[in-house]
């Protein structure tokens, strides 16, 4: 483990991953490993319930600044015990979160492509870098609505005089022309995450797509060479990330993930806590798979096990149809020659067959095992750990993501004093029937999926 008795504040990094059932955080300090390469050794990880999210967006500030202040005091005193750990009282530090690295997701988030084409001359010139810049600039400057933002924009192809081209730069041309994929979504996504952290008392550092840090962790480089797609199933949403030649092809969030699962579970009069058990432990996704088992719930009420995986398979069969079909209109399909599964929903048994059957293309679980970050052997084996551990892959090449209060400070330990009563008390009062025909109902269902609705959860 990295000695921390000489770190910095620009050494620290902390990333959190906002999830819609779980906040996590994690602290990291940047070292160099053993083959002095820059990476990022992973200091403490802390957990709390999610509130405040839906559908992978913060809804409510209130309620989810109030989890995130938990969650980020109790990283920070996780992070001074390891900063202080064999220090003398005299030479204690006090180490401050200031700013946080948090991934973004949502159900608005979606891509459009946008071409840009520039004449060079009648005569060959060399393209440089600032024309390569300046058509990055007029790709990126196109519309895409009043209330939605540009998020990323990603080179995907360059034809040189109609000549395919990978890296233009330094090449003889009359004319060049570029297609880029614009990653967006609505203004919403970024405003109430600063909203929420500026309550809880931190600032935003940046906030990179969810599912291109879990890429980070769960994929190889070779993987996206060879053209492959994160399917990453939350509790509220399922987000996608397709790569080919090393490029990110497209991104899709639909918004739904486990928890309509859960609550589909719940109609066959289930609390939502007793569901969720359910789905975890006794859920399938292949009714051909599942064995006939009456499960006892006590109050004498009896359970099938493969009638629950009828509603379970009826549910993933709705959530991935939509997928595959946005991915086919969008041409991208035809860059996936792999699926990596990834997510607290991915868990449900017999998944990774079921989209196997789906797609036709080879299915394996994702794990954060890819990165430049140091951890213990069993944190890799914590599929929910994917994300934070893949920003902190991001974080550690912009010293933006530092762990501050102004500088960390040196300072003697305080005398013990006897505590002023009235003060303290003072102070305390100041703070404050998805069983239909599945193939006839799963195109109207992708046309409505993506689109703005309303009250379902």
């Amino acid at each position: 483990m990295t000695d921390l008795k000489e770190i910095s504040a620009d050494d620290l990094v902390v990333v959190l991953d906002m999830g819609t059932s779980q906040f996590r955080a994690a602290a990291g300090v940047r070292c160099k490993d053993e083959a002095g390469e820059d990476c990022v050794e992973l200091l403490c990880v802390n957990y709390e319930k999610g509130q405040g999210v839906k559908r992978g967006a913060v809804y409510n500030v209130m309620s989810s600044a109030c989890v995130v202040k938990k969650l980020l005091q109790g990283l920070e005193n996780q992070l001074n015990k390891l900063c202080n750990e064999g220090r003398e009282d005299e030479n204690r530090l006090k180490v401050k979160i200031k700013k946080v690295c948090v991934g973004l997701n949502g159900r608005s988030i979606m891509t459009k492509e946008n071409p840009a084409h520039r004449t060079l001359g009648s005569s060959q010139v060399m393209v440089t870098k600032e024309m390569m810049d300046s058509l990055f600039q007029e790709a990126s400057s196109v519309k895409v609505g009043d209330e939605a933002e540009i998020l990323k924009v990603v080179p995907q192809e360059f034809l040189i005089d109609d000549e395919d081209e990978l890296n233009p730069e330094g090449c003889m041309a009359t004319r060049i022309s570029g297609r880029y994929k614009i990653v967006y979504g609505e203004k919403n996504l970024r405003n109430n995450l600063v909203l929420c952290l500026q309550r809880a008392g931190y600032e935003l550092a940046d906030s990179p797509l969810a599912v291109d840090a879990i890429s980070k962790s769960v994929l190889s480089e070779e993987e996206k060479k060879s053209g492959c797609a994160v399917l990453d199933f939350g509790a509220g949403t399922t987000s996608v990330a397709v790569y080919g030649n090393g490029i990110l092809r497209d991104v899709l969030v639909a918004p739904y993930g486990g928890n309509v699962i859960t609550k589909d579970i719940a109609s066959l009069k289930l609390t939502e806590s007793r569901s969720e058990m359910v789905k975890v432990k006794f859920g399938s996704t292949l009714l051909q798979k599942t064995e006939e088992v009456n499960l006892s719930l006590g109050n004498n009420q009896l359970l099938n096990t493969r009638f629950l995986a009828e509603v379970i398979e009826s549910r993933v069969d709705e959530i991935l149809f939509s997928i595959l079909k946005i991915l086919e209109s969008n041409h991208s399909f035809r860059h996936i020659n792999e699926i990596v599964l990834t997510g607290c929903g991915s868990q449900l048994q017999n998944l990774a067959e079921k989209v196997t059957l789906l797609t036709g293309v080879d299915v394996r679980f994702g794990l954060p095992n890819y990165t430049n970050v140091i951890m213990e052997d069993k944190v890799k084996q914590q599929v929910e750990l994917s994300q934070i551990i893949g920003l902190l892959e991001i974080a550690k090449a912009d010293e933006c993501y530092v762990v501050n209060q102004d500088e960390i400070e040196e300072r003697p330990k305080p005398k013990p004093s006897k505590p002023d009563v009235k003060k303290v008390n003072k102070e305390k009062q100041g703070q404050f029937s998805l069983f239909g025909n599945l193939k006839e109902k799963a195109s109207k269902f992708a046309d409505k999926v993506f689109a703005d609705e309303g009250g379902n959860d």
